[in-house]
């Protein structure tokens, strides 16, 4: 099997030779979703493309169509939050670049602990900013999460772009007045709360601990879940997570891999290629 990779919002490409495998490239699959884009117009197409061939969920009236152009529609993006940097903060830097103008709406965020890039942002809090030690100390505060983003209401805008892997995909997008259009794009569904056992061994939750939370956590996974059939269309980063989106939400979802930096990386031509491959990164469910 060999993968080339050339991601990027801006200039993506991916093609994979496996053969007689089911999901070649070859093959008819959610793989020819992904795409080749060389500017963010490209993208802008693609979007319309892959949102309008979902359906909202039952008893979900759509939201308006969006707008004919980039330029006039009224974009809105949505953190978790910024106090560490990972795969995610990678991807809502490639959004900021699509959308310069567009607020980042997020929980809180530690302007100290973040690049200084950051600070030329249209970054909005919530109430949770002004919570002693959130910044450093953020999961600790895991339940209020839903309730902070529940209370941004943001209707007034065209598109609203969710970069979720916690609670951020619960914001308010619907009014008495107005409809904006929600996507989803989902590193994954809220892993404290769907795959409870590998996070409680991974942050060593002990057992009373444990069974205080459980119910708070029954309580959270059905707002979870009740947050997920208000988002208009799902966008996912992988099969694996398409397949999540689908067994813990019961949502459709299309398959649009994330940003791969392939640039931060060079082989030294001198060595000579040998038979691994050599895989870096966190090791988080």
């Amino acid at each position: 099997m060999v993968i080339m990779f050339c991601w990027g919002f801006h200039a993506v490409e991916r093609r994979i030779f496996w053969p007689n495998h089911p999901q070649s490239f070859h093959t008819k699959t959610a793989y020819e979703d992904t795409l080749t884009i060389s500017k963010p117009g490209a993208l802008w197409g693609k979007l319309v493309t892959m949102t309008s061939r979902q359906s909202p969920p039952a008893g979900r009236t759509p939201a308006r169509p969006f707008p004919l152009t980039l330029e006039t529609t009224r974009v809105a993006l949505v953190h978790d939050w910024l106090n560490q940097l990972g795969g995610a903060e990678n991807v809502l830097e490639e959004l900021v670049g699509l959308f310069p103008s567009a607020p980042i709406f997020t929980s809180m965020y530690a302007a100290e602990r973040m690049p200084d890039s950051y600070r030329r942002w249209d970054i909005r809090t919530t109430f949770m900013q002004r919570l002693p030690g959130v910044t450093t100390h953020h999961q600790k505060y895991l339940p209020i999460y839903p309730y902070a983003f529940e209370r941004l209401d943001l209707s007034d805008y065209d598109l609203v772009l969710s970069n979720k892997s916690g609670f951020c995909h619960g914001v308010q997008t619907r009014s008495a007045r107005r409809a904006a259009r929600h996507v989803c794009y989902c590193l994954t569904p809220t892993r404290f709360l769907w795959l409870y056992d590998q996070y409680r061994e991974r942050e060593q939750i002990g057992g009373a601990t444990s069974a205080a939370l459980q119910p708070v956590l029954a309580r959270l996974r059905a707002w979870d879940y009740a947050a997920a059939q208000r988002v208009d269309h799902f966008i996912a980063i992988s099969t694996e997570v398409q397949r999540r989106i689908r067994d813990i939400y019961h949502r459709e979802s299309t398959i649009l891999f994330p940003p791969v930096d392939i640039s931060y990386f060079t082989p030294d031509p001198a060595q000579p290629v040998s038979d691994y491959f050599l895989i870096v990164g966190r090791l988080i469910l």
